[in-house]
C-alpha cells in the first residue's frame, strides 16, 4: 500500500475530503469554463447553445487517466485538463478556456473550494457552541476548585470555566463570519491582472484556522489536566484499551489528539505567511507545490479537532463529588480571603494580616508536605485572628465561596451566546459522530 495522509484515512470527515478531492478541484475548472463561455457568448463572442450544453454534459465525468497522460506531455496542469474536456467536447473544443489565464481557474477554483471549506467550518463551530453552551448552563453552579500557574487558587464553578472555552470560540466564529463576509473573487483578469493571486487571502484563512486550532488546543488541555486531577472523564468506549501493558489506563487519547492536530495547523500558518510575503512583483509560483499541502491539510485538520471536540464534550464525564472533595481539601487556603476581609472589617491592619496568613499557610503546606499529613490549618487561622468557626461556617460552604460565578454564567450565556445561536444555528447542519 502507498502512503496516504492520516487525515485522509482516519481523521476528517468524508465533507470535507470531498471538498479538498481532485474530483471536487476539477470540476469546480469545468464550471468555470462553462461559466466563462456563458459569460463571453452574452457578449456577443461566436459561441452557440450546442457547445455549452456540450460542456455542461461532461462537467463532472473527468478522465484522470487521460489528464495525467496530457501532464505529462505538456508539464502544465491547466493545458493538461484544457486537452482532456476537449476531447470530451469535440464540438466546444475550441472555446474552453478562450480569453483566459490560468489564474482564472487555478484562483477562482481554490476560492470556491476554500469557501467551501468555511462553510463546514462553520457549522460545526457553532454546533460546538451550542454544545458548551448547555453544558456551561448545566454546571453553573457545580462548584470546583480553579488554579493559576496550576497551583490551587480559589473557587469557581465548573460551568463558568467552560465560558473561558466558549468565549474564545465564540471570538473564532465572529473571526470567521467577518472572513466569509469579506471575500472577494478574482472574476476573470489578464495574466497579471490585479487580484490575480489571492494569497492574502489564503494567509486571513489560515490564521482564521490556527485560531480555532489555538482555541482548541487549550480546551484539550485542560481537559486533560482536569483527567488527570479524576474531575473529568473523556467518553471511553466498552472495550477501549488504555494501555497495551497497564490494564486499568485510561487515558484522554482523544484530546491528545486534539492537540496534536492543533499544533500541526497553528504551524502551518507560517507556510501562508511565506507564501503571501514572497510574491516578486506580480507574482511567482514557488508557493504552488507548498499550497497544495498546506491548505488542504489545514482544513482537514481543522474539521478533525471540530469533529473530536463535539463528541468529546457531548460525551464528557464530570465528578461533581470529587471537585467538591479538592475543593474541601484547599479550604483552609481558599478561606485566607475571606478570613482578610473580615479582619479588615474588624479594624485589623490589612498588610500586617495579609502576612500573618502567608507565613501560617506556608508553615502548614511545609509541614504537609514534610510528614505527608496535613495539619488542622484552618483552626490555626482562625485562632490566630481570634475568629470562631461557627461566626464563619456559613461562609465557608463551597457554594458560598464560588462568588457571582452563576450569575456572570446566566449573564454571559443571555447576552454574548444566545443571539449568535438565535442567528446562526440551523437544523442542516450536523456532526459526524465519533464512536468510543
Amino acid at each position: 500500500m502507498n502512503y496516504e495522509t492520516p487525515l485522509n484515512t482516519r481523521y476528517a470527515s468524508a465533507e470535507m475530503k470531498e471538498i479538498f478531492s481532485p474530483h471536487f478541484k476539477y470540476k469546480t475548472w469545468r464550471k468555470l469554463w462553462v461559466a466563462l463561455a456563458e459569460g463571453e457568448k452574452d457578449l456577443g463572442i461566436n459561441i452557440t447553445d450546442e457547445q455549452i450544453a456540450e460542456l455542461k454534459a461532461k462537467q463532472h465525468s473527468i478522465d484522470f487517466e487521460k489528464v495525467r497522460a496530457f501532464e505529462r506531455e505538456t508539464r502544465h496542469e491547466v493545458m493538461a485538463h484544457i486537452h482532456a474536456y476537449g476531447e470530451d467536447c469535440p464540438d466546444a473544443k475550441g472555446i474552453i478556456h478562450l480569453g483566459a489565464t490560468s489564474s482564472y481557474v487555478m484562483d477562482n477554483g481554490d476560492l470556491m473550494q476554500l469557501k467551501t471549506g468555511l462553510k463546514v467550518l462553520k457549522g460545526k463551530l457553532i454546533l460546538l457552541i451550542e454544545k458548551l453552551n448547555h453544558l456551561a448552563l448545566q454546571e453553573a453552579e457545580t462548584p470546583c476548585l480553579g488554579y493559576t500557574h496550576f497551583q490551587p487558587a480559589q473557587a469557581t464553578t465548573f460551568g463558568k470555566r467552560i465560558c473561558l472555552y466558549l468565549q474564545d470560540f465564540l471570538t473564532d466564529f465572529k473571526d470567521l463570519l467577518y472572513l466569509m463576509e469579506d471575500f472577494p473573487f478574482l472574476g476573470v483578469k489578464g495574466t497579471i491582472g490585479t487580484q490575480s493571486f489571492p494569497r492574502k487571502q489564503e494567509l486571513r484563512i489560515l490564521s482564521c484556522l490556527a485560531s480555532i486550532a489555538s482555541s482548541a488546543h487549550k480546551y484539550a488541555t485542560d481537559l486533560r489536566l482536569l483527567s488527570h486531577l479524576g474531575e473529568i472523564e473523556e467518553p471511553f468506549g466498552q472495550k477501549q484499551v488504555g494501555s497495551s501493558a497497564m490494564p486499568y489506563k485510561r487515558n484522554p487519547i482523544f484530546s491528545e489528539r486534539i492537540c496534536g492536530l492543533s499544533r500541526f495547523i497553528m504551524n502551518l500558518w507560517h507556510n501562508s505567511a511565506d507564501n503571501a510575503s514572497l510574491q516578486w512583483l506580480e507574482r511567482s509560483l514557488d508557493d504552488s507545490s507548498n499550497r497544495r499541502l498546506t491548505i488542504p491539510e489545514a482544513f482537514l485538520a481543522t474539521d478533525s479537532i471540530l469533529n473530536l471536540l463535539y463528541s468529546i464534550t457531548d460525551g464528557l464525564k464530570i465528578y461533581p463529588k470529587l471537585m467538591e472533595t479538592h475543593l474541601l481539601e484547599h479550604l483552609p487556603y481558599i478561606s485566607t480571603e475571606i478570613l482578610l476581609a473580615a479582619a479588615a472589617l474588624q479594624g485589623k491592619d490589612r498588610q500586617k494580616t495579609h502576612e500573618q496568613l502567608r507565613v501560617l499557610t506556608f508553615e502548614a503546606a511545609k509541614q504537609k508536605k514534610e510528614t505527608g499529613k496535613a495539619p488542622d490549618l484552618l483552626k490555626t487561622l482562625l485562632d490566630a485572628l481570634g475568629f470562631s468557626e461557627k461566626a464563619l461556617s456559613d461562609e465557608l460552604k463551597p457554594e458560598k465561596l464560588t462568588g457571582r460565578s452563576k450569575e456572570q454564567v446566566i449573564a454571559f450565556l443571555k447576552l454574548e451566546v444566545e443571539p449568535i445561536l438565535e442567528k446562526h444555528l440551523t437544523l442542516e447542519t450536523t456532526i459526524p459522530t465519533i464512536e468510543f
